[in-house]
């Protein structure tokens, strides 16, 4: 099976490659851009590309359509993995019209060259911010009400995905994902930046009481569960589905940074900031349909994952 990682240099696709490589001898291809938020962000996307480059992995962007479609002419995929895209929600707040041309346009450019060379499936990244303030986090529920420019985006493509299924009948499988962390993790995330901080012994910036709670669900179960679904999406027939991929154990900022501070053995200093608006109160992933249709549970202990989070941190900080 041949298969195209979209964002192959980002937190989830690299990891996902090399679980691919780890549990299968699938043939992997991979694009990315590049693109990075800061001097940090730019160094370890550039050391996840050093890490996962092979002679199967190209610089691209793919919001250039002409250079994607001539890209895909050249090769015959089986599967297509679409993880590439701007994350972050406070980022999409402040650069809306680069979210919504990279998010929105690129995916529209990857379903135009499928509408007439059909690929066997493609599977993308869709997120729980689809779900605003719901309290109902399932997938049957309608989501309608983002509260932020990426939020938009990802539901944009969920309905440019129903209409390229009804269209042209392409295969589809979005996934949610729920506050994916782990190694290798994104440097905006909080639990990122405030290990470091705590490390470092400066402040950390926690907004509103920190009683917000997130589904954080860690990164060897996404890769394991996409794995999943490229073994079983023959069976789910020529549909668009939507799943949501969480842990289904909500825990608060405060619990996190208490559990931080325990592992590294030092104190947090924090600097209390105001609520900001974008961000969701609370993400709970209540629905149990990934797990019962592909046979694996989301549950991995989130105090064993930042356990292994700030042990990979260590050592990735003495080396760099």
């Amino acid at each position: 099976m041949k298969i195209l990682v979209t964002g192959c240099a980002g937190f989830i696709g690299f990891n996902l490659i090399k679980k691919i490589n780890e549990l299968t001898d699938w043939e992997i291809w991979g694009i990315d851009n590049l693109r990075y938020r800061n001097d940090e962000d730019e160094e370890i996307k550039f050391k996840r590309w050093q890490l996962v480059y092979a002679k199967n992995n190209w610089i691209l962007d793919m919001n250039y359509k002409a250079g994607l479609h001539k890209y895909l002419d050249s090769q015959k995929f089986d599967i297509i993995i679409h993880l590439a895209a701007l994350t972050g929600v406070r980022d999409s707040i402040n650069k809306s019209g680069e979210y919504i041309s990279n998010n929105i346009n690129i995916f529209h450019n990857l379903l135009e060259y499928y509408k007439s060379n059909p690929a066997q499936c493609i599977i993308y990244a869709s997120s729980s911010s689809v779900y605003g303030n719901s309290d109902n986090m399932n997938e049957d529920v309608t989501t309608d009400e983002p509260l932020n420019p990426y939020a938009f985006t990802k539901k944009s493509n969920e309905l440019l995905a129903e209409v390229y299924n009804y269209l042209y009948g392409i295969p589809l499988v979005g996934l949610r994902f729920f506050t994916v962390y782990g190694p290798w993790g994104r440097t905006d995330m909080s639990y990122y930046k405030w290990t470091k901080a705590i490390i470092e012994g400066k402040p950390i910036d926690l907004f509103g009481t920190g009683e917000q709670k997130r589904d954080f669900t860690y990164i060897d179960n996404i890769t394991e569960g996409i794995v999943k679904v490229i073994d079983g999406y023959a069976a789910l027939g020529n549909q668009h589905l939507i799943y949501n991929m969480g842990n289904h154990h909500p825990v608060s900022m405060n619990w996190v940074i208490t559990q931080l501070e325990t592992i590294i053995g030092k104190k947090a200093i924090i600097n209390v900031l105001p609520f900001e608006s974008g961000d969701a109160i609370k993400t709970f992933n209540k629905s149990l349909l990934f797990d019962q249709t592909f046979n694996y549970e989301m549950n991995f202990p989130i105090d064993k994952g930042l356990e292994l989070f700030v042990e990979w941190y260590r050592e990735y900080s003495i080396k760099k």
